[in-house]
């Protein structure tokens, strides 16, 4: 038992007096395990991290990869898109070229190129240089009136082909411009007219021998009724026939001079349409016009008690060069239509309006009207339902506004009777 207790005592004294001995030891590699511990766990966060970069990284290469995908599917697309609109500015029909504000050309389609040759060495040229082969902007220059107002502009030309052939071009100049609405760009686009104008003056002639084939028909129609009816009455006159009275003569020769009349009114009529004058413009104001044809049919007494007429006349209306008498004649023939056309009475109405660049007056009757047909012929000449009538009326009207450089709208009105407009330029 005491060799027991000796024992452990000298197990102590060796145990305190081996850590005195290893206690450096013991602390160096205690610090060498925090040390390691710490690196460990240093390394540890920085493998994390690298995961963690690793994973951005292969999260931004797959959305690059889905960035190029789609760009390149959208170029794909851009350049079919592209070829789209090549092929429809190439199927245009029309030239088309692109110059910038020192009238430099940018680009032009293909069919500019097959007018005026390759432009690949004509890019960044001059457009008056390769196009009209001078050396100073053109006179009334497109370009330059489209940048300066900043809108389209049109104009026609006539040129020489490389073939010696002349060409008519039809040429529009439009402004391009940015998002900030600066023009950066003007836009030519050139037609080649010519087989248009042709075409059109080939229609023209045929639309002109068949109107005189109308005229010559209208001609020997309204005439031979009227001479039918002198030679019967001359006839008549001139035989020994006993039973023809005093009473009789005096009626064959007032069937005589009204048929005489007649034919001079309708030969008058022919004249006037065939043989057309200038206008003699004078400033007149077209209310005074109207109030003179007005005042002209009541003393006439076309205006009958049976007529209800009703007046609308601007009274800003301003005073505009026109040739008052031609005028007066077109007012005069449209109202004798209207009231003619309102044999038992109706309502006529009549309004001038004032416009920003023109003028109008309108003409309203309440007749019966007619059909969407018949609407389409009340220009033509000899065209007319009313007996005794001579179908010019109308026609020398249509031909006076035109000259006018005006028009004339007809439309039926929802009471059944037609409405004229007559529209004029105010200068």
């Amino acid at each position: 038992r005491h060799e027991t207790i000796i024992i452990l005592m000298i197990l102590f004294l060796l145990a305190i007096e081996a850590l005195f001995i290893f206690k450096p030891m013991i602390k160096r590699i205690l610090e060498a395990f925090g040390s390691f511990q710490q690196a460990n766990e240093q390394l540890e966060q920085e493998v994390s991290k690298r995961k963690q970069a690793i994973e951005t990284l292969q999260k931004t290469s797959d959305i690059l990869k889905q960035e190029v995908k789609e760009h390149n599917k959208n170029k794909e697309r851009l350049v079919e898109e592209r070829k789209k609109l090549d092929d429809i500015v190439n199927d245009l029909h029309a030239g088309l070229a692109m110059v910038d504000m020192n009238m430099n050309i940018v680009w032009v389609n293909a069919l500019m190129e097959k007018w005026y040759g390759p432009h690949e060495k004509k890019i960044g040229t001059k457009c008056y240089q390769v196009y009209s082969g001078i050396n100073k902007i053109c006179e009334d220059c497109l370009l330059e009136k489209s940048f300066k107002k900043g809108e389209i502009v049109h104009a026609s030309k006539t040129e020489l082909t490389k073939n010696g052939r002349e060409r008519s071009l039809s040429i529009t100049s439009m402004p391009v411009k940015n998002k900030e609405g600066k023009i950066i760009h003007g836009l030519l686009l050139i037609q080649d007219v010519t087989d248009k104008i042709r075409l059109e003056k080939k229609l023209a002639r045929a639309e002109s021998l068949a109107m005189v084939g109308e005229i010559a028909a209208g001609v020997a129609h309204e005439i031979r009724n009227p001479l039918e009816s002198i030679v019967s009455a001359s006839s008549l006159l001139s035989s020994e026939n006993p039973n023809i009275t005093r009473e009789d003569h005096a009626k064959l020769t007032d069937v005589v001079k009204s048929e005489s009349q007649r034919l001079n009114k309708l030969l008058t009529d022919f004249l006037d349409f065939t043989r057309p004058k200038e206008p003699k413009l004078n400033i007149n104001n077209i209310n005074e016009l109207i109030e003179e044809v007005l005042s002209f049919s009541k003393y006439g007494e076309i205006l009958n008690d049976g007529i209800r007429l009703r007046k609308n006349l601007d009274p800003a209306m301003t005073a505009i060069p026109i040739d008052g008498d031609m005028i007066k004649q077109v007012l005069w023939n449209i109202i004798l239509n209207a009231l003619q056309a309102m044999e038992k009475g109706g309502d006529l109405s009549i309004d001038s309006k004032l416009c920003e660049e023109t003028i109008e007056v309108c003409i309203t009757d309440s007749g019966p009207g007619v059909s969407k047909k018949e609407m389409e012929k009340l220009f033509v000449p000899f065209y007319t339902k009313r007996k005794g009538g001579t179908g010019l009326g109308l026609s020398i009207a249509n031909r006076i506004i035109n000259a006018h450089n005006g028009s004339i709208k007809v439309e039926r009105t929802r009471k059944q009777g037609l409405k004229f407009t007559i529209t004029l330029p105010k200068s």
